[in-house]
């Protein structure tokens, strides 16, 4: 585009992640003129990664700049699931009923709305992420081989996620909307300012900013933000004429209570049975009915309530002796070799004689086969598998955590600027005492349920330590920091998503939770966006009002 260009549309859209083309597809066709407006290209750019760093992080976290994905398609491009089938895919499940209500114990707990509302818009995003229409009820995935494990339903349940193509938002989207007359995609523009009319309850424009030193304007009756919870705060914040504190900010909300998932080793699940191998596959990530499943373990809501916990759930893998991991590795080693083919006949057959070397194409090449990998990973596959022969010494537990809505945990504005002269942000974020205390009580009641059960015994890491937390930087979940609410004074966005105090601008993406529960939020993003994209045609539908 040339320098200084400017464009009308009815719908500008900050962002082209998963939130922002879903809002793009559901507003095609329907006599708008869309704007969906993105930082990155098409492929990976250093040069835009790097407007995502932050300035610094101030507690327990160490968010990663790939937290923010600079490209078309958002994070996406960063889905790392091992490669099911030569695909990279991305766990979808939506949040659970009790993740919308008021929770005693839990300050600013509650959704606007019941998880019910959310249902039909949760049926349209597992289409529009091509998910399987099936439930996510653990009965309709369970196999003559593959079962929910002998616990008391009503303390501990059974969840269900599904697997889906990082494609979906990625390679499809960027076909389907070349295609579309109404939508046009900037790459490598950037929002640098929100314009708000003379009047300051409404935003004029976006005004977007190149590396190549290019400035232009989008002009539009709606705008929506749908950059992630980092970066919407950012924008939010900046300081306009007679608003120092930014848009949508008079109540101190923007960039407050910034969330995440914490991935926590929570244990070692020594079985009663070896058989527990086996009778656990409804938990290891396969292909049922067409579609790639796996079920965690996790407190009912019943319970969670009962004892005031925050939402979790457990991940168990096969944990393998230490002679089966130096083996797995050594296959990987080998793989590296070029070219390993032209290894001396005899030294390879010397090689062979090896246990590691039997246990590599015994275990670990059809492991690869199976997941479609040359370097094989143990997260999965493992039900298919002789546990004595795989030389299986019991289940790792590892957790994935809710993170209360802290107010203390948030995202600032920094002193130091970015290359297009924007304002760097700063997190803070630290554990609460909330948080651990539920970990550990979380712990406590897996473990005794698990030995009530006659599964096994779970040891329980040290709880005079901190958490053993497997991922420093987080889940990659940021949510939180524009959340819902319909009091102004509490949240920043109302029940629509419309940020408070100004008639044109919503906000899309998880940063709009007040509360995170346990799973992934892909799939409630997606949703949201849908409802969100039918109150936006509802809206410019009607006539404008004079004046």
């Amino acid at each position: 585009m040339a320098a200084g260009s400017e464009i009308e549309c009815d719908v500008c859209v900050a962002g082209a992640g998963p939130a922002g083309i879903t809002l793009a597809r559901e507003l095609s066709g329907r006599g708008l003129r869309v704007c969906l407006v993105e930082s990155g290209g098409l492929n990976p750019d250093s040069r835009a990664q790097a407007l995502a760093r932050l300035a610094d992080v101030v507690g327990d976290l160490e968010p990663s700049p790939d937290v923010r994905r600079i490209q078309f398609g958002g994070t996406a491009n960063s889905w790392d699931v091992s490669s099911v089938a030569f695909r990279r895919r991305v766990r979808y499940l939506p949040l659970s009923e009790i993740d919308f209500t008021a929770r005693q114990g839990l300050p600013l707990s509650g959704w606007p709305f019941p998880r019910s509302h959310l249902d039909p818009f949760y049926s349209r995003a597992q289409r529009a992420c091509g998910l399987s229409p099936s439930t996510f009820r653990p009965e309709d995935w369970e196999t003559w081989r593959g079962r929910r494990l002998p616990l008391d339903q009503k303390r501990v349940a059974t969840a269900m996620e599904q697997f889906g193509e990082s494609e979906v938002f990625t390679s499809r989207a960027r076909q389907e909307l070349a295609g579309t007359r109404d939508v046009r995609v900037l790459l490598h523009a950037s929002v640098c300012a929100l314009r708000t009319a003379r009047v300051p309850s409404a935003i004029e424009q976006f005004e977007i900013g190149c590396l190549n030193g290019k400035r232009s304007t989008v002009r539009a009756r709606l705008f929506v933000l749908a950059a992630g919870a980092i970066e919407n705060a950012r924008l939010l914040l900046q300081p306009l004429p007679g608003q120092p504190q930014g848009l949508g900010n008079h109540s101190d909300m923007v960039g407050r209570c910034l969330m995440d998932h914490h991935y926590v080793m929570s244990g070692w699940l020594v079985p009663a049975d070896r058989a527990l191998f086996s009778d656990a596959a409804l938990y290891d990530l396969r292909l049922v009915h067409g579609a790639w499943v796996m079920g965690k373990l996790r407190l009912a809501d019943e319970l969670l309530q009962s004892e005031r916990l925050l939402n979790a759930a457990a991940r168990i893998v096969p944990d393998t002796s230490d002679r089966q991991i130096r083996a797995l590795r050594s296959f990987r080693q080998l793989l590296r070799l070029t070219p390993w083919w032209k290894l001396p006949t005899r030294l390879v057959s010397e090689v062979w004689k090896l246990p590691t070397a039997r246990y590599m194409v015994s275990r670990a090449l059809p492991l690869a086969l199976r997941q479609g990998r040359l370097q094989p990973n143990m997260t999965y596959g493992w039900s298919a598998a002789d546990a004595d022969a795989a030389g299986f010494a019991g289940f790792e537990v590892e957790l994935q955590v809710e993170l209360a809505p802290d107010p203390e945990n948030r995202v600032c504005l920094a002193d130091e600027r970015d290359a297009l002269g924007r304002p760097r942000a700063r997190v803070y974020w630290r554990w609460g005492e909330l948080d651990l205390r539920s970990l550990r009580r979380t712990q406590e009641l897996l473990a005794a349920e698990i030995e009530q059960a006659g599964l096994g015994r779970l040891v329980i890491p040290d709880r005079t330590s901190r958490p053993a937390v497997t991922r420093p930087a987080g889940a990659h979940h940021p949510s939180g920091t524009t959340r819902m609410h319909p009091d102004p004074r509490r949240g920043v966005v109302d029940a629509d998503g419309k940020v408070h105090a100004v008639g044109n601008l919503f906000v899309a993406g998880s940063s709009v939770f007040p509360t995170s529960g346990y799973a992934n939020p892909t799939l409630t993003i997606v949703a949201l966006a849908i409802r969100l994209a039918d109150h936006i045609k509802q809206r410019l539908a009607a006539p404008t009002p004079p004046g």
